[in-house]
């Protein structure tokens, strides 16, 4: 993907991620936002208008928006893929007063000062760039208007961030030791499970500064709420590091990295433990933080931390409880109040006139909404096209549509090396949703253009992931497994599964 403009490919990934969604927490994960949300508005959002301007960003498919329109507000819901838009609405009643708008949040597509509140939970984390978003957020807010981000990640001080770990569900066994030993935020990453994301070459910011996110927000806004969450992430080891001192410290994760063992899969996966140096340095710079927390008895200090998994948030002192988010991370919620006197009717209104994809408004910039909706002669869609299509293209016997439970489809590889009778322009970049699944030994995935490979995986684990790769030239395509050491007769009939397959033009070709 080198010759693609590296800040398009987040935008890709989340666009393949988001083309299969069976997420069955939507309607509990809607019904919380919505309580939220709600709670918010009546602390805070007396001065604004009965009916409301509501801008919920990173919607996905919840339904909290349909329910906020159903109470008398005008919902807008953005989120960066079309088609998770039109998931949500199928799930919800039709309400003509939601508008759905697919778009990019680093560029909202929307003209200053338009929306009474603007809502976004769980997602300005998915970007490097979260300083533009924010921006962003509040450009489009009216003044006097209710900014609300709710469970965002901070930086963990204490955190050596050195891979992205699975879902708790796919450990390896030296994720299951760290996480036994409660050091897996502390070796991986303080929000544990980002390496599914990561594959697919989605953003997960882990490493936004407290006081950096609270001072972002109050450039133009300011803060009425002010929350922060350390408690998921303090346990055993992080109870006891607090009465470590620096040489305490450094023995005590020395300990822990002599109890896990690196396998063959991990060193494959890219897993790693730190070094001796490294453990030195991460306890050098976190001991004075330690030290600087504002005191607390010790009777009472181990009274309030045997409570903290029980009751959190309710025993600290504030400044004991921003202390520890900054040392352990934290999952952070700020409501804030944009300042400036109320101008113009705020009306929701849109930048420009932007094209619509059933029901869907394409907010996109020009060159990005090019790429994203181009309707594509090369691939079918294979959640929507007639099975005769996809077979044609993916064609018996290398390959076998399946349909599963949930309605949503997919091809399944039935050889080692599987025909795609595609016809891909020059310079498309291919991009194609994959699951492997794991074998007794590792096994190398490679997208082929006549012998040149595209794009390809060692697998090491069962996991989805995203192959891109640009096509210089045209020509036939080919799926080919290899690394099998000559055992590609006894390849289980369903190693490879594509739940979508897609071929782009890249700007400036």
């Amino acid at each position: 993907m080198s010759a693609l403009h590296e800040r398009f490919a987040p935008l890709l990934g989340e666009f393949v991620w988001h083309s299969l969604t069976e997420d069955p927490t939507l309607e509990a994960v809607s019904a919380a936002h919505l309580r939220a949300v709600q709670e918010v508005l009546s602390r805070h959002g007396r001065a604004l208008p009965a009916e409301k301007q509501i801008l919920e960003v990173a919607a996905y498919a919840h339904t909290t928006g349909y329910s906020l329109a159903a109470l008398g507000n005008r919902v807008t819901l953005l989120d960066v893929s079309a088609s998770t838009l039109k998931l949500g609405r199928s799930h919800a009643l039709a309400e003509d007063r939601t508008r759905l708008v697919a778009g990019d949040f680093h560029h909202l597509p929307f003209d200053d000062a338009q929306f009474h509140r603007v809502y976004i939970c769980s997602a300005l984390h998915h970007t490097e760039r979260w300083t533009e978003v924010l921006a962003e957020l509040v450009r489009v807010l009216a003044p006097g208007g209710i900014l609300f981000l709710e469970n965002e990640p901070c930086l963990r001080e204490f955190c050596f961030y050195r891979f992205r770990a699975n879902r708790a569900q796919s450990f390896t066994p030296f994720e299951k030791t760290l996480d036994s030993l409660g050091a897996l935020r502390t070796i991986a990453e303080p929000y544990v499970g980002s390496r599914p994301e990561a594959l697919f070459g989605m953003i997960e910011n882990q490493r936004i500064p407290l006081d950096d996110l609270k001072r972002a927000v109050e450039k133009e806004c300011t803060t009425v709420e002010f929350n922060v969450a350390p408690e998921p992430y303090v346990g055993a080891l992080e109870r006891e590091i607090l009465s470590k001192d620096e040489t305490g410290l450094v023995t005590r994760l020395e300990e822990i990295c002599a109890q896990a063992s690196l396998g063959e899969t991990e060193k494959g996966l890219g897993f790693a433990l730190p070094d001796r140096g490294e453990i030195v340095e991460l306890s050098r710079r976190i001991s004075p933080a330690v030290r600087a927390l504002p005191v607390i008895h010790a009777p009472r200090l181990l009274r309030l931390l045997g409570r903290l998994t029980r009751s959190p948030g309710r025993f600290f002192p504030k400044g004991y409880r921003e202390g520890l988010a900054r040392l352990f991370g934290a999952d952070v919620k700020i409501v804030a109040v944009k300042r400036g006197t109320p101008g113009a009717a705020v009306s929701g209104r849109l930048k420009a006139s932007f094209p619509e994809d059933e029901g869907v408004v394409l907010g996109f910039e020009p060159e990005i909404r090019r790429l994203l909706n181009q309707r594509d002669p090369a691939f079918p869609d294979l959640q929507g096209a007639p099975p005769d299509l996809i077979q044609r293209v993916f064609p018996r016997p290398d390959w076998e549509l399946k349909t599963s439970g949930a309605g949503s489809r997919s091809v399944v590889s039935r050889s080692p090396a599987m025909k795609i009778l595609a016809q891909i322009a020059s310079g498309s970049l291919v991009l194609m949703r994959v699951f492997a699944a794991r074998l007794d030994q590792p096994y190398r995935v490679g997208l082929f253009l006549r012998d040149l490979e595209l794009a390809g995986m060692d697998v090491y684990q069962s996991e989805s992931f995203l192959l891109s790769g640009v096509a210089e030239t045209a020509g036939p395509l080919q799926m080919r497994i290899s690394g099998l050491s000559g055992r590609e007769g006894t390849l289980p009939q369903s190693l490879i599964t594509l739940s979508y397959a897609g071929a782009v033009v890249e700007a400036g070709r």
